[in-house]
C-alpha cells in the first residue's frame, strides 16, 4: 500500500467532506465519535489546527493538532486498521518536533492497545454521563438570595467569563476560554441566549449553566455543557441548583436525555451528578 502523508494548515470544502465521510465510518464502527468540541471547530476552520492526512487512492485516516492546547485526536478507517497507518500519521507529526498530548475517545480496547505499541501513558480521563430527562427532573429552591435567570443583560457575558476563569483557574482547556471563545460558539446554529442561565447574588452573578441542545439521528439530547461557582460562592448549593433549573429547562425544551462531560478526579463534582440520576456511560482518556 502506497499510503502518502499530507499537512495542511486548512481544509478545502472537498476535504473537510472527506473527513466528514471517515467520521462517519469510525463513528458507525466504534459506536464513539473520534472528533470533540474542539476538533470539530477545528476542522470547520473556527480555531486553529493542523490537519494530517493519510492517502490512497482515499483518505484513510486523519489527525488534527490544537496548537493552542498541545493536543490531537486520530482516527483511522475501520477497514485500515493494523496497517501502520496510525503509527504513520504519529510518526510524522512526531518528525515536527511536536510533542502532544493525545485523546482517544471511548477508551476501546484498540486505543489503548495502539497507545502501547507508540509508547502513549494514560494522563487524563473524561467520563462522558447520561441520565434520561423524559420525566420532569426535580427541582431545589435556591440558595438565600439567589436567582437563576436567562444571560440576556448588558455584561452578563463578561461576568460569564469572569467567573469561568476563576471557577477553572486550573483547568488545562476551559479555563483559558476568552471572550471571543465565548462569541463562537453564540454563532452556531444550535446556540440559544435562553440556554444560558446564570446564578445571581444580589447585584454579582456568581455562577452559570450553559446548556445546549444536539439533535442525534433518534433523539434529542440536552448537554451540561459547562457549570461553574464563583470560588468565593461555593458550598452554597448553587451548583446543584444549576444543574436542576438547566435540567429542568433541557427537558422543557424537548431533550429526552441529558449527558455532560466531567473530569474523572472531580469526586465531588462527579458525586453531585450521581445523585441527580447521572451514570457513566463511557470514557475519554488522553494520553503523553
Amino acid at each position: 500500500m502506497k499510503v502518502r502523508i499530507e499537512c495542511h494548515d486548512a481544509l478545502t470544502e472537498d476535504q473537510r467532506r472527506q473527513v466528514q465521510q471517515l467520521r462517519q465510518a469510525v463513528r458507525s464502527h466504534d459506536g464513539v465519535d473520534p472528533f470533540n468540541d474542539a476538533a470539530r471547530l477545528g476542522m470547520r476552520g473556527e480555531r486553529p489546527a493542523v490537519h494530517w492526512f493519510a492517502v490512497e487512492e482515499e483518505l484513510l485516516g486523519y489527525a488534527q493538532t490544537d496548537p493552542e492546547h498541545d493536543s490531537a485526536v486520530l482516527c483511522v478507517h475501520p477497514q485500515h486498521r493494523r496497517e501502520g497507518i496510525g503509527t504513520r500519521l504519529v510518526q510524522s507529526i512526531r518528525a515536527q518536533g511536536d510533542h502532544l498530548s493525545w485523546w482517544a475517545f471511548g477508551d476501546q480496547d484498540g486505543a489503548r492497545g495502539f497507545g502501547d505499541r507508540i509508547g502513549f501513558n494514560p494522563q487524563r480521563q473524561l467520563l462522558i454521563m447520561e441520565r434520561p430527562l423524559t420525566e420532569p427532573p426535580r427541582s431545589s429552591s435556591p440558595a438565600s438570595g439567589v436567582e437563576v435567570r436567562p444571560a440576556t443583560e448588558a455584561g452578563d457575558l463578561d461576568a460569564v467569563v469572569r467567573v469561568n476563569a476563576l471557577a477553572f483557574a486550573d483547568h488545562p482547556e476551559q479555563g483559558s476560554m476568552t471572550r471571543s471563545d465565548l462569541d463562537g460558539p453564540r454563532a452556531q446554529e444550535w446556540f440559544n441566549p435562553a440556554d444560558l442561565l446564570l446564578a445571581v447574588q444580589g447585584d454579582e452573578v456568581v455562577g452559570f449553566h450553559w446548556t445546549k441542545l444536539i439533535q442525534e439521528t433518534d433523539q434529542t439530547v440536552g448537554e451540561v455543557y459547562v457549570i461553574a461557582v464563583l470560588p468565593a460562592a461555593s458550598g452554597q448549593g448553587i451548583g446543584r441548583v444549576l444543574l436542576e433549573a438547566g435540567l429542568l429547562h433541557l427537558h422543557q425544551r424537548g431533550a429526552q436525555r441529558a449527558r455532560l462531560y466531567v473530569e474523572a478526579e472531580a469526586s465531588r463534582t462527579v458525586a453531585m451528578y450521581s445523585a441527580a440520576g447521572f451514570e457513566v456511560v463511557w470514557t475519554d482518556t488522553q494520553y503523553s
